[in-house]
């Protein structure tokens, strides 16, 4: 959990947004713009930065909660039984 609040955190600050409606509207059109220039190596890492981003959005403003599923891959939790894995 620590790590994706890490990589979140990372991702916040190196694009400059906020936990906020417009933050994720802003990384919407910016994936939009740039997924043609993406290169394959980079693809997950993008992925798990964006995702992990995004998941501390709901967090943030919803509540929730990261729960690793498996040991495979990570799943954010928040109510009403709505969840998102990554």
């Amino acid at each position: 959990m620590k790590e994706l609040k890490k990589i979140a955190e990372e991702t916040r600050k190196q694009l400059d947004l906020k936990y906020d409606l417009a933050s994720v509207k802003f990384l919407a059109e910016f994936i939009e713009q740039n997924k043609s220039n993406v290169k394959k190596d980079n693809l997950n890492k993008l992925i798990n930065s964006y995702g992990a981003f995004l998941g501390e959005c709901v967090i943030e403003n919803y509540g929730g909660s990261w729960k690793k599923m498996r040991m495979k891959y990570w799943s954010l939790f928040w109510k009403q039984g709505h969840s998102l894995s990554i």
